[in-house]
């Protein structure tokens, strides 16, 4: 018996080891801890439900694992169940007799607001409040988590701002906080990037969703759910922007753990194989694109009574093939599914009536076309309910869909003018152009508002096709009517597509003693944005370092990035909701008209040229006080082509050098083409001696002063006698109307004279280990000026930075000697280079220029390159010349290519004279030329070497405080004088 019981010991002792064991609770709580910092939900799960089987378990211990399957029930999206389970260990307490404490409220409120029961979240919101809002409660966690808390809580309709604003602070405090679950921190970005999303602000969106997916993976495991649903959005938002090997990348990613998670039918499953198949089709793999989309068919009829997806699919392929017919009635069958599934009036139904409406169409029948895309457009904004095509929304209305809305409107305008091909109705043709500015104003309602920089260049490319069928639509009614009103609305149209990020920048110059607004906020709103200047531009350059350095640095500047931009959001989301007359202003840059443009630019002989380079055509516009016209060059293409291969052949000066008569005949032919077709319509007649250009796409290299006016035959070599555009007109140059009207509006002047002209012998620089030629002609041209004016110089090899930062905000004229680098693909990161200190690398990058104030009256960037840089369309050249421009300057003279060194002083020095004399910008550098044309070199006369400098900006003479107290020296005499003269009258009556 007693071996009996000895054997049972040994049998039956290692599973009631273990058995105790796995009811040791504090230990068992703390592995499920853990497994659930890993993501290891399930696993977790499983781990309670042993536990609340345990028989000496008691009642405190099961609240501390029904929280615990709360939290892994959450996690996983079973809010059912995990309120079911908090609830539980909440009654528990009330039975004892005690108080859920603040880390419970907060869960509960959690629950209610997951769960969506309003009347019961609101109730304990307000327990947890009078703690949590108290001054004296300082923990970061909690407060932060008391925001997300609101912001699942709130209507997002009814409180989109302070909803937002809940969400910021969340994320603020976590990051502040040490112990932040993953759970909150990963919602708080997800929910960020969605809301960025929704709001077209693409750019940001994704940064939210990249942050959310490195969190997860520094915890979790790869093929952990949470981490594929990351990339399901990523791929979403790159689709969004059009970046589609990104979208595609990220998709599969997804498909890896969707394919183990989901049924092949799942609605989910089959989203994904259609989102992959469109990326391969974007893509031009048809054979990956249709594996997919089959993929995405299976079981259809199991799908939530919703199979939208496989018939749409089918109508696309028949739509590519042409059947229109066929198509059309299978996407009407994919408009009842979804009115099924979703509702009438839901936007994914409005969505799918866009399908049915581009395939009619195609099919040629314009009217149902219309028909269709004015059902979506009453679908999309609930305050719309007419049938009439001439009938358009405004936008005070709700809107349920930025995007949707933009292509019905977009497609409804073109409709509308290929209609009025067939009836010759005027009236179809006035309801395009008002349907294309409408269209217009919904893209500006998306943009003017806070956004990433890289969101708004993207939403600005999505502006320009639409601005050029708006201009061509006005151009037609123009044609008909011969209403100059019509010009006016295009050109009203070109300056909506130029650079409006710069005017913004400009704008909020203007606007920072803005009344009502505190002036600690807009020394705090200035302050953060310049930070996020400055760790950007850090990133750019640490990007370009050796490994080792540039991985530590990478990832201290990135996180001090994100904090300053965790800031800067919030605080922009307090001046909405507080200011929001400033914000409006801040956003909404206000557009010149041909009239203000009329009163304040072209008095005093001038006229403007502008031009709108279009995907098919080029736009010129003519105004001067009298007239105002527009014309079109169709073949934009050869236009451009030929500008590129003029800029290439004149700022080339070896090529000039080693073949000079070739060089010289394909000037000529090049420069009068150019002329010819750029600009001789316009001038033929006028007699306007200023000229004012606004440049556009790759029009922005061109020096038009070197275009040549007439076709001369002789082709013995003098270029000092070529009928230059210079000879008759003074050109300058302006980003858009609305940017030159800025600059003319009277502000304080200052008019010391500063220069900087460094040595650069025995000078190295960091990183780059570049050692940099000696300008021959920088000082002397500096220490001219100087004496010219008698100003101020800093020359040799002590010229630094902090030189230049401590004088450059009360400059009057502002002279830079030196030499400059253009980073065309990090525009941030172009500079110009002066001496190397201890405080400073010696190298001023374009991103420290944005972050100074220079509101000289004149820039002379006598440096190479400083006008060139990367051109991005809708914006312009992202240049040194645009950085000083941000950063206050009214003026600027800037060169376009490489310049010889003696040239540039020659010319500058003239320009300088030209300018001492009292003569307006414009004036003395064309002045400046064309004496230099005179006593050049023969060798030096190609335009080479002096057709590189442009003025931009502000043309008036140079204010001098001089002249100002010579003049209220002379109205004190005369007063004197008036007063002398009243006294001895009054002394002659009184006598």
């Amino acid at each position: 018996m007693k071996r009996i019981t000895v054997l049972l010991f040994f049998v039956v002792a290692p599973y009631w080891g273990a058995a105790q064991s796995s009811c040791d609770i504090k230990s068992q709580l703390l592995q499920v801890e853990d497994l659930n910092i890993a993501g290891e939900f399930e696993k977790a799960l499983a781990k309670t439900d042993n536990l609340l089987t345990c028989t000496s378990i008691s009642e405190m211990e099961v609240v501390k694992i029904s929280i615990a399957q709360y939290k892994l029930h959450r996690n996983t999206l079973r809010n059912r169940k995990a309120s079911t389970a908090l609830l539980k260990a909440i009654t528990i307490l009330h039975r004892k007799g005690e108080s859920p404490d603040l880390d419970t409220k907060l869960l509960l409120a959690e629950s209610y607001a997951l769960r969506g029961d309003a009347k019961n979240f609101e109730n304990s919101i307000k327990s947890i409040e009078d703690t949590i809002l108290q001054p004296s409660f300082t923990n970061d966690y909690y407060t932060g988590r008391y925001h997300l808390i609101k912001h699942y809580g709130m209507d997002g309709d009814a409180f989109p701002v302070e909803r937002v604003s809940h969400l910021q602070k969340a994320l603020q405090l976590f990051e502040k906080s040490n112990e932040v679950p993953v759970y909150y921190l990963g919602n708080a970005l997800r929910a960020l990037g969605n809301l960025n999303r929704s709001e077209g602000d693409f750019d940001r969106s994704a940064s939210y969703y990249l942050r959310e997916l490195a969190l997860y993976g520094a915890h979790y495991k790869p093929e952990h759910f949470n981490i594929s649903i990351c990339n399901y959005n990523l791929g979403g938002v790159y689709y969004e922007k059009l970046e589609y090997q990104k979208a595609l990348d990220h998709f599969l990613a997804a498909h890896k753990v969707w394919v183990n998670t989901y049924e092949p039918g799942n609605y989910r499953m089959r989203s994904l194989n259609e989102a992959i198949g469109d990326m391969y089709w974007e893509l031009n793999d048809m054979e990956n694109a249709l594996t997919y989309f089959n993929y995405a068919v299976t079981d259809e009829e199991a799908i939530n009574n919703d199979t939208s997806e496989h018939t749409l699919t089918q109508a696309d392929s028949l739509f590519e093939k042409g059947n229109y017919a066929t198509a059309i009635n299978y996407y009407e069958k994919a408009v009842k599914w979804r009115e099924n599934t979703y509702g009438k009036e839901h936007m994914l139904t409005g969505a799918c009536k866009n399908f049915v409406a581009r395939a009619l169409r195609s099919s040629g029948d314009i009217r149902a076309s219309l028909d269709e895309y004015q059902e979506v457009i009453n679908i999309l904004v609930a305050e719309m309910s007419g049938t009439s095509w001439y009938e358009n929304p405004t936008m005070d209305m709700k809107i349920q869909s930025y995007q949707y809305l933009l292509e019905a409107l977009t497609a409804k305008g073109e409709l509308l003018k290929e209609l009025y091909t067939e009836t010759n109705d005027r009236k179809d043709l006035e309801a395009a152009l008002n349907t294309q500015e409408t269209a217009i104003q919904l893209l500006e309602k998306i943009k003017n508002n806070y956004m990433s920089e890289a969101s708004r260049f993207f939403w600005t490319s999505h502006t320009i096709s639409l601005i050029e069928e708006s201009i061509d639509t006005a151009s037609k009614l123009y044609e008909i009517t011969n209403d100059t009103g019509y010009i006016e609305k295009a050109f009203n149209f070109s300056e909506r597509s130029k650079s409006l990020l710069l005017l913004a920048s400009l704008y909020d110059h203007e606007n920072t003693a803005f009344a009502n607004v505190p002036a600690e906020l807009l020394a705090e709103e200035k302050r953060l944005k310049n930070a996020i200047t400055e760790y950007s531009g850090r990133i750019k350059s640490e990007e370009k370092r050796c490994a080792q350095v540039r991985d530590k640095m990478l990832k201290l500047y990135k996180d001090k990035l994100q904090s300053l931009q965790n800031e800067y959001d919030l605080l922009v989301t307090t001046i909405k909701t507080d200011h929001k007359e400033y914000y409006e202003l801040k956003y909404d840059s206000q557009i010149a008209s041909v009239q203000e443009i009329r009163d304040q630019l072209l008095t005093d002989n001038t006229s403007l040229t502008a031009y709108f380079s279009g995907k098919k055509s080029i736009v010129v516009f003519y105004i001067s006080e009298e007239d105002i016209r527009m014309r079109t060059i169709e073949n934009a293409s050869e236009v451009f082509e030929e500008a590129i291969r003029f800029f290439s052949e004149t700022s080339e000066q070896q090529q000039i050098q080693n073949r000079p008569q070739e060089a010289y005949e394909n000037y000529k032919r090049l420069a009068f083409s150019l002329y010819k077709k750029l600009l001789q319509p316009e001038l033929i007649s006028e007699k306007q001696k200023r000229l004012i250009i606004i440049p556009d796409g790759n029009l922005s290299y061109l020096p038009f002063e070197a275009l040549l006016t007439e076709d001369t035959g002789n082709s013995k070599r003098d270029y000092s006698t070529l009928p230059y555009l210079l000879n008759d007109r003074a050109v300058s140059y302006v980003p858009s109307a609305s940017i030159a009207l800025l600059n003319q509006a009277p502000k304080k002047a200052f008019t010391k004279y500063f220069g900087f002209a460094p040595s650069y012998e025995g000078q190295e620089y960091t990183d780059t280990r570049k050692k940099l030629a000696n300008l021959r002609y920088n000082q002397p041209e500096v220490i001219f000026a100087t004496e010219l004016f008698n100003g101020k110089s800093w020359t040799g090899s002590r010229v630094t930075e902090d030189l230049l930062k401590n004088n450059s905000s009360t400059a009057g004229i502002l002279h830079l000697a030196m030499h400059g680098e253009v980073e065309d693909e990090h525009p941030l990161l172009s500079k110009l280079y002066f001496n190397v200190s201890e405080e400073d690398d010696g190298m001023l990058h374009t991103y420290e220029i944005y972050n100074m104030m220079i509101p000289a009256q004149l820039v002379l960037l006598s440096a190479c390159n400083t006008a060139k840089g990367k051109l991005i369309r809708g914006e312009g050249i992202l240049s040194l010349e645009r950085a000083f421009q941000y950063a206050g300057s009214r003026s600027l003279l800037s060169t376009l290519w490489t310049v010889d060194d003696e040239a540039s002083s020659q010319l500058t020095q003239l320009f300088l004279e030209n300018i001492k004399e009292g003569k307006t910008k414009d004036i003395a550098l064309q002045h400046a030329k064309l004496e230099y044309l005179k006593i050049a070199k023969p060798e030096a006369l190609h335009p080479f070497y002096w057709s590189s400098f442009k003025l931009t900006g502000n043309t008036k003479a140079l204010e001098n405080n001089s002249k100002k107290a010579y003049f209220y020296i002379a109205m004190g005499i005369i007063l004197l004088g008036l007063g002398i003269f009243r006294y001895s009258r009054k002394n002659k009556k009184a006598a």
